[in-house]
């Protein structure tokens, strides 16, 4: 067989490499024009990573430079519709009506990083899964592989890198979940970043920082859970921070400007345990807060409690504040609550300018009641001081002083012991033993003028009984 010309050769190669030319170039055309709204959805479904969650788009769309941006892994503009992320067990995670941004995708490792979000109309829930001790979130991008397992993979690589460097959310509803406290904020505007690395599941990173957040159609604050819980809602809500670190990425920051409930504003910051530090400490909490006017506050407290004991209760007036800080592990929290200048009506009993201190260890089990007083009607004044100890006994010394007592009595008792009371009362009692001694008895009551009945009546006890 002859030898074939070089000038063939190279006129044949190039014909060839022209012609794949065109054909990639024509694809590229065809891709571009063909994958727009719906099938573009399909099209970005597929080619996202695999993960132990689920992510769906519905549709979007993308210009022939973006996707030639795309596959040469630089960053490219891209608008998404109906974006949906689902933990491993079902649950809705993030969505949103529009997102854009400019895109990264790498394949190997497997990295996803967007520049320049905007997010709109959505939501965001942070909360633990019910089957595993991990947030769903962060499960939503793991590996498919340790979701099966029921356990981390030993061998590093099978996850993804999921980046946010610069976000904008606007309308978004957010809501953080947990066992001991939660938080609903709707209608969110804020500015952050956001961090997924699931490449090495013995040791995944996660962390987020949202920076003036503003929450316009309010929210829920909840301490504790089901008939325990203590719900607080907000009309409006300005949070200067909340963010999960990479010093400390097993707890949340948080950090309110101010939370309005009617006349109240809530504000303060706290962290809390969202998982065991990897540093060995206990989880728990670090909260230091205000409430400046809290009537209105309280009696939003009592009209959304599940417990009976709270529905009867009112707070009035424009003045009033309460603090309060606890600290520790959850199985050891200490902490203290003050009260300064509260009207109570509690089952159509009356307390004004309410004050109150009180000093709490859950480790050892210590509660201290310092000087709570508060007036009566009639110009009456009642102050407690009483302390709880770890054996559950309670030490308490109860002063009277004016105190008019037809407003606590039943009817049928006023006549008898309706009248003003003033003296001191000064006991102990063991809750467990069922035990208790009355140190001293040293009251009097002085009733209106009565037919057949006294007008002062004493009653003293000493030494004990």
């Amino acid at each position: 067989m002859g030898r074939v010309p070089l000038r063939r050769v190279l006129r044949v190669t190039g014909f060839v490499l022209t012609a794949l030319g065109l054909l990639i170039v024509v694809g590229a055309v065809a891709i571009a024009l063909w994958a727009q709204g719906p099938r573009f959805g399909w099209l970005m479904t597929k080619l996202m990573p695999a993960t132990a969650g689920q992510v769906t788009v519905g549709g979007g769309h993308m210009t022939l430079k973006a996707w030639t941006a795309l596959l040469t892994g630089r960053p490219a503009s891209i608008e998404l519709d109906q974006v949906s992320v689902t933990d491993p067990e079902g649950t809705v995670v993030l969505s949103a009506g529009v997102i854009s941004a400019e895109v990264e995708v790498h394949l190997g490792p497997p990295r996803v990083i967007l520049h320049n979000l905007r997010f709109v109309d959505g939501g965001w829930r942070l909360a633990q899964m019910k089957s595993r001790r991990t947030l769903g979130f962060f499960a939503a991008f793991a590996s498919p592989v340790a979701a099966r397992a029921g356990r981390r993979p030993r061998a590093p690589g099978q996850g993804v890198l999921f980046e946010i460097t610069r976000a904008s959310l606007q309308r978004i509803d957010t809501v953080l979940d947990f066992p001991t406290w939660g938080l609903t904020l709707k209608n969110v505007e804020t500015a952050g970043s956001l961090l997924i690395d699931a490449r090495d599941p013995t040791r995944p990173v996660f962390g987020f920082d949202a920076l003036d957040v503003d929450a316009r159609g309010g929210g829920l604050l909840r301490v504790l859970r089901e008939t325990r819980a203590i719900r607080l809602p907000f009309e409006r809500a300005e949070i200067q921070r909340v963010a999960i670190t990479s010093e400390r990425r097993s707890e949340i920051l948080l950090v309110v400007k101010e939370a309005m409930t009617g006349r109240s504003r809530l504000h303060g910051q706290a962290t809390f345990s969202i998982a065991p530090p990897a540093t060995g400490e206990r989880p728990g909490l670090d909260v230091t807060a205000a409430l400046d006017t809290p009537a209105d506050a309280l009696t939003a407290v009592a009209a959304h409690s599940d417990a009976a004991a709270w529905r009867p209760l009112r707070v009035e007036g424009a003045a009033g504040a309460i603090t309060f800080q606890l600290k520790g592990p959850y199985d050891a929290l200490r902490g203290a609550l003050g009260v300064e200048n509260l009207d109570v009506i509690y089952r159509e009993r009356i307390f004004r300018r309410v004050r109150l201190k009180v000093d709490l260890s859950l480790r050892p089990l210590q509660v201290r009641l310092h000087d709570l007083a508060f007036g009566t009607p009639g110009a009456g004044r009642v102050n407690l001081n009483a302390e709880l100890d770890a054996a559950l006994n309670i030490d308490g010394d109860l002063r009277l002083h004016h105190v008019a007592t037809d407003s606590y009595l039943p009817p049928a008792l006023r006549p008898l012991a309706g009248g003003w009371l003033t003296g001191r009362v000064s006991a102990r009692a063991g809750l467990g033993t069922g035990a208790a001694i009355l140190r001293a008895l040293d009251l009097t009551l002085t009733r209106p003028q009565r037919p057949g009945l006294p007008p002062v009546v004493p009653l003293r006890v000493r030494g004990g009984a």
